[in-house]
């Protein structure tokens, strides 16, 4: 009867041990850190990002709440600071924006709605461009963007 009983014992216990979480201690039972700690955020549109600042119980401070487009800075360890930006009112005037630390998807929204043709290297936020703020431009200028 040993040999039919020990398997069906092992994956008894097995079950029991991994389902019974009163028997293990907490990985993750330091709380502090994880409220402690603002994570980076990238440039963007104001509305998302205070949405996604909102979900995460994060305050932020804005200098104009009616701006669209925004810069973002942490202003202590427990606040975030959002900076107009003049993205759409340059654009419109046909003049290069910074674009530092915008996403490729606001960059390319931006961009790409005023005809310039955009090149991106890498991923993550923009870290230079090819052409520098404040230079004009027409429709069809190359740029290229470098991520990181």
């Amino acid at each position: 009867g040993g040999v039919v009983a020990g398997p069906v014992f092992k994956d008894v216990a097995d079950k029991v041990y991994s389902t019974s979480t009163e028997i293990h201690k907490e990985i993750n039972s330091d709380k502090s850190i994880v409220s402690s700690v603002i994570p980076s955020t990238k440039n963007g549109e104001q509305e998302e990002i205070q949405n996604v600042l909102s979900v995460l119980k994060i305050k932020s401070k804005t200098k104009n709440s009616n701006a669209e487009w925004v810069s973002v800075s942490n202003t202590d360890s427990s606040s975030v600071s959002l900076t107009p930006q003049s993205l759409e009112e340059n654009l419109k005037n046909n003049i290069v924006p910074n674009l530092l630390g915008l996403s490729a998807k606001d960059v390319l929204f931006l961009l790409e709605n005023k005809n310039m043709i955009v090149k991106i290297q890498g991923s993550g936020s923009v870290v230079s461009q090819s052409i520098p703020a404040g230079t004009s431009f027409t429709k069809g200028t190359p740029i290229i963007l470098h991520l990181m």
